[in-house]
């Protein structure tokens, strides 16, 4: 097993004495050892149940509560909240379920946003973006992000701006090298 970088599992395969039986119907085992980070093939490579590394993030779903551990069972309400409880508890990833979400988001250096997620699905991801939608001043805003922080599969819509002649912002970024958008919608 060592020699393949990583390896395809069904629910339960036997390799020689060993028998891989993860609990859910597909993974991919990385033999390198590498942590299992949100990717664009939405693969489970650490065999946990989602894309990504559930122990090391945060879980938000519209119909959660901000009472909550933030966990898949008990996913918390808001993006905002989600980070706050991410950084107190050092975890690198949000995992954000379909929906849409009412509020400005500011990013934590380190901290990613990952959007793709299906609650109803037992978290399985494909690609379908939760909506975050805010004021014409600001839906989401990076400032001084130097440490690469991924946010991803979302969609952002700023509300119109309310006097004639002025702008909309959706996204506000501002010295941020860190900030690694990739997939977003933005209106």
């Amino acid at each position: 097993l060592g020699i393949f970088p990583s390896i395809f599992l069904s629910h339960a395969e036997v390799f020689g004495d060993i028998i891989f039986d993860d609990g859910f119907e597909d993974c991919v085992v990385d033999t390198l050892g590498l942590p299992d980070v949100p990717d664009d093939l939405f693969q489970d490579k650490d065999c946990d149940g989602i894309d990504g590394t559930a122990s090391n993030g945060i879980f938000v779903a519209e119909d959660g509560s901000d009472n909550s551990f933030g966990t898949q069972e008990f996913p918390v309400k808001t993006i905002t909240y989600a980070i706050t409880k991410a950084e107190a508890e050092a975890k690198k990833f949000v995992y954000i379920a379909a929906g849409t979400y009412t509020e400005t988001v500011t990013l934590v250096a380190g901290i990613g946003l990952h959007g793709g997620y299906l609650r109803s699905s037992n978290w399985q991801r494909n690609g379908s973006r939760a909506v975050i939608v805010g004021p014409s001043s600001g839906v989401l805003k990076a400032s001084n992000i130097g440490t690469p922080t991924a946010v991803e599969y979302l969609r952002i819509e700023s509300a119109d701006a309310t006097v004639p002649g002025s702008s909309s912002q959706a996204v506000v970024v501002v010295n941020s090298t860190g900030f690694v958008p990739r997939h977003l919608t933005i209106d």
